[in-house]
């Protein structure tokens, strides 16, 4: 039993490292050796998918040690209050995190604290993330808008961390997981967007825009929008593209989104399973009563990879003060994680 809550402890941890950093699973990290190390700024690297620290650390011996120290995405940070000023070289912080498996001076941050004050903590964001505490409610007359993906950690769980034996595959997905290779296959490394459902459920800010014949996605995650066709009957002359083909139709207070001819994607289905020319993906965004909220509903389906349809839910709330700042992703700090 004590193993058990060992392991569901550290798997939510994961969910919430996934969820906060969304770039990668967090596996390269060592939930079990976490350390605390005070040192000085040296510099501070504010970029999408991770924001990064730079510390030196002045060990007993009196030698310095370099640390790196992987955030959060500016997307996150940016709603705790931090800016690309929070941090500037010469400041004295404390950090606490988990330790690279491969025993590199890196850190996966839980904790920082500059002089006495708590500029973060991982649980905050974590609640953050989960409630979208940082605003009043509001209320939205459509579904156009800005809304907070809420953390759904049962999507999270499944479809970001752990897909083996939570997501039902095929042959062909259980070759293609038992094959995956996050440090050197991921897409995002070369800042790849990751396409719907991800896209949809990432917990971060999304911008909602009615136009006359589309409705406008955005999210600050990836830097990235995707286009769903309101005059369009059907997919025919539609070309595979990152977020694929995406038609709207209304069903009463609910926008019902039909989305083929994605391009494939290493991780297109879930972490370490690949989408093929056969997903297809039925959404439903549904604008809750009073309007301070709606609901995001998903089937996925793709006879390649997955041997039944891949269902989920998530909420979004209303947020009109909040603004939607997209991070373009730099190359240099997606790759970094692969190389620790």
């Amino acid at each position: 039993m004590r193993k058990q809550r060992f392991f569901l402890a550290n798997l939510v941890a994961l969910a919430a490292s996934t969820a906060a950093h969304a770039h990668h699973s967090g596996a390269q990290f060592d939930p079990r050796q976490t350390a605390t190390v005070e040192g000085t700024v040296q510099r501070f690297e504010w970029a999408n998918p991770h924001v990064y620290i730079f510390l030196e650390q002045t060990a007993e011996d009196g030698k310095k040690v370099q640390w790196t120290i992987e955030g959060a995405g500016p997307g996150p940070l940016r709603r705790l209050g931090w800016t690309q000023n929070t941090l500037v070289a010469g400041d004295a912080i404390a950090v606490t995190g988990s330790l690279a498996r491969a025993g590199t001076k890196t850190m996966n941050l839980f904790s920082l604290r500059k002089g006495g004050e708590v500029l973060f903590e991982s649980q905050g964001l974590l609640g953050l993330l989960s409630t979208a505490n940082d605003a009043p409610a509001a209320a939205a007359a459509s579904l156009d808008g800005v809304w907070a993906t809420l953390l759904s950690m049962d999507v999270v769980v499944r479809l970001a961390v752990a897909p083996k034996g939570a997501v039902p595959l095929t042959a062909a997905g259980d070759a293609a997981l038992a094959s995956y290779d996050e440090a050197t296959m991921s897409p995002v490394l070369a800042c790849v967007p990751q396409p719907a459902p991800f896209f949809m459920f990432v917990p971060d800010l999304k911008r909602i825009t009615t136009r006359e014949k589309t409705i406008t996605i955005a999210g600050d995650y990836d830097a990235t929008e995707r286009t769903i066709h309101l005059d369009a009957a059907d997919h025919r002359g539609a070309s595979p593209t990152r977020h694929g083909h995406s038609i709207g139709r209304w069903e009463g207070q609910t926008l019902v989104i039909d989305t083929v001819q994605f391009a494939t994607h290493r991780i297109g289905n879930a972490l370490g399973v690949p989408s093929g020319e056969q997903k297809h993906l039925v959404e439903r965004l549904t604008r809750n009563e009073g309007g301070a909220s709606l609901t995001y509903e998903f089937e996925l389906t793709d006879p390649e990879f997955l041997a039944a349809p891949v269902t989920g839910r998530v909420e979004w709330a209303y947020r009109p003060g909040l603004e939607l700042e997209r991070e373009t992703c730099n190359p240099e700090t997606a790759r970094r994680f692969s190389i620790q």
